[in-house]
């Protein structure tokens, strides 16, 4: 090798390991700003829950506090469970909204109906982040199930194949964006505005592409409600295992 050339080679090695450790530096804060925004979830969720037990205790409805606080600590085991891990199978993620929802219809007097259903064209390995969907389910029945006085609330939650994405909707028949900003000061709960961060960090992270669509269906004239559509890219080969 001409000794001209060393100085250059020793000059294009270092540049070489800053860009390394630049990007594994972003990574790790990219991981730890995730891990981060989990720990949130965890306490605004328990927060919500405990305060609807209360409700039934200072309502004197103690059998229904009772189920609620089984469900609950059922709830708590799968939340801490699944917290632990970066990615969830959609099985388990469907236990864990029915179980959400159960407890929440418990809550709500059966003000509510819901429906999950999962296209056949779903692979059973296809995996999606780790409790990305109940805030979303959370805040369809704290904006828009909550406030109807006229008709049952509806909940209906479909996993379908979308030109080889995972679709996820779902779609409640409430008030609507329309008329939430009448109802509460805020059209996001603090749930939803924690899962934008997440969608956004898992971007930054893996070789997974989600994005989020919000839909007025009064303004689509369809019907009254809000549809939320999640599109996460998948690759099967990656998918075939959950990733902690």
């Amino acid at each position: 090798m001409p000794s001209c050339w060393v100085p250059l080679l020793f000059i294009f090695v270092k540049k070489r390991d800053k860009q390394l450790k630049d990007i594994l530096t972003h990574k790790r804060f990219a991981e730890l700003e995730l891990h981060a925004i989990k720990a949130q979830i965890n306490p605004h969720f328990i927060y919500n829950c405990l305060n609807s037990i209360n409700f039934l205790l200072y309502k004197r409805e103690n059998n229904d506090a009772k189920d609620y606080l089984k469900t609950f600590s059922q709830m708590i085991r799968k939340t801490l469970h699944y917290s632990e891990k970066t990615f969830m199978l959609i099985p388990e993620e469907i236990e864990y909204l029915t179980l959400y929802l159960e407890m929440e219809k418990l809550r709500f007097k059966e003000r509510f109906d819901y429906k999950i259903n999962i296209s056949g064209e779903v692979h059973p390995q296809w995996v999606i982040p780790s409790l990305l969907i109940q805030p979303f389910v959370e805040n369809a029945i704290k904006h828009g199930i909550q406030s109807l006085k006229d008709r049952k609330g509806i909940i209906k939650i479909d996993f379908l194949r979308d030109h080889g994405e995972l679709c996820v909707i779902i779609e409640d028949n409430g008030v609507g964006i329309r008329n939430k900003a009448v109802l509460t000061p805020t059209d996001y709960s603090f749930g939803i505005k924690l899962s934008q961060k997440r969608i956004e960090t898992f971007k930054q992270l893996f070789d997974t592409e989600i994005k989020l669509e919000v839909i007025d269906l009064y303004q689509k004239k369809l019907q009254q409600g809000t549809q939320i559509k999640l599109y996460i890219s998948q690759n099967e080969s990656k998918n075939t295992s959950v990733h902690h």
